[in-house]
């Protein structure tokens, strides 16, 4: 009996690990921060969030930041 639980626990923890170790690619920054922009509506209001993306010094949480704060300002297009 303990040698079937213990099987089984294996053979979860080799499944569990084999779907959290999939082929994860991120974003190269200039590819992320082109994608947002592209989706930042085109209403002057939704601008400054554009003008935060250009700048040089963005980092990947910048982005990511910018995005959830257009998005909070329902600056983000829906039909892209």
């Amino acid at each position: 009996m303990r040698l079937l639980q213990t099987i089984a626990l294996t053979s979860s923890l080799l499944f569990l690990l084999a779907g959290c170790s999939g082929h994860y690619h991120p974003l190269a920054l200039d590819k992320k921060v082109k994608l947002v922009a592209e989706l930042i509506d085109h209403a002057p209001e939704c601008q400054a969030f554009k003008d935060r993306l250009a700048d040089p010094s963005i980092d990947d949480d910048g982005v990511d930041a910018v995005f959830a704060e257009a998005t909070k300002a329902h600056c983000i297009q829906k039909h892209v």
